[in-house]
């Protein structure tokens, strides 16, 4: 026979359940403005229009797309990196501000994202903020920088160094560390987690990489504009694995 105190917790673990469900059936407004971005910078034009609602999928089909992408890094240079991220709320929308780095020039991206996760609106306009008053995503650069080595994207790395790091690590020599790093560690594979704490002023995002003969963990050090003011790899305590730095 149930007791008084059994129907509560059953009631307690559905209501919890529930809840939990509700929670995670809530859009990640932030990571959507990130992420149709990241794939825009890498012309997977299905990959975000497939994002989009039935209004803008016939308004803004991948080859219009393509073409908006080409007259933006034709105006702007060629995209450079995520500078942060915001998001605010307007008129039953989601609009996921993504301050993006361009060679020549600082843009909004405007994500505008229905309830459903779907992408109502997509706009580039100059930026209102200078990069000093976005909040960098710490995590995200160092997502980022791993990923771009790994594509051997050097150039988009060296593009986030602070003065001193440009001057001691060009691009020639960040190549030959990762050919270094790639020697003794095997292939780059994916990276397992990112953990970010701060030290001394700076923030320190720790990307555990897996690679073919082992884990790395990335230590990108950042400052509060975004800047890369150093990057070291170092066995991961997950695995270890030769060390290399740079």
């Amino acid at each position: 026979m149930k007791t008084a105190g059994h129907a509560a917790l059953v009631a307690l673990l559905f209501l919890s359940t529930f809840l939990a469900s509700a929670l995670s059936s809530t859009p990640d407004y932030a990571a959507i403005g990130r992420e149709t971005v990241t794939a825009l910078s890498q012309q997977k034009w299905s990959t975000v229009e497939a994002r989009f609602d039935a209004r803008l999928k016939a308004g803004l089909p991948q080859d219009r797309l393509s073409a908006a992408w080409i007259q933006i890094t034709a105006q702007a240079g060629p995209f450079g990196h995520i500078i942060g991220i915001n998001v605010n709320e307007k008129e039953g929308y989601h609009v996921a501000l993504v301050t993006c780095a361009f060679a020549r020039a600082n843009l909004d991206a405007k994500v505008v994202i229905d309830t459903e996760g779907q992408i109502a609106g997509l706009f580039f306009v100059p930026s209102v903020a200078g990069a000093s008053s976005v909040q960098p995503d710490y995590s995200a650069i160092g997502r980022e920088t791993v990923s771009a080595l790994a594509h051997g994207q050097f150039e988009a790395v060296e593009s986030r160094f602070d003065d001193r790091m440009k001057a001691g690590l060009p691009q020639s020599r960040l190549s030959a560390v990762w050919q270094q790093i790639t020697s003794q560690s095997g292939d780059f594979e994916h990276i397992i987690g990112i953990n970010v704490s701060e030290m001394d002023g700076y923030h320190v995002a720790l990307v555990t990489c897996a690679f073919a003969h082992g884990n790395l963990d990335a230590k990108v050090v950042i400052d509060t504009e975004g800047h890369i003011a150093g990057l070291f790899f170092v066995p991961s305590a997950t695995n270890a694995a030769p060390a290399a730095n740079m």
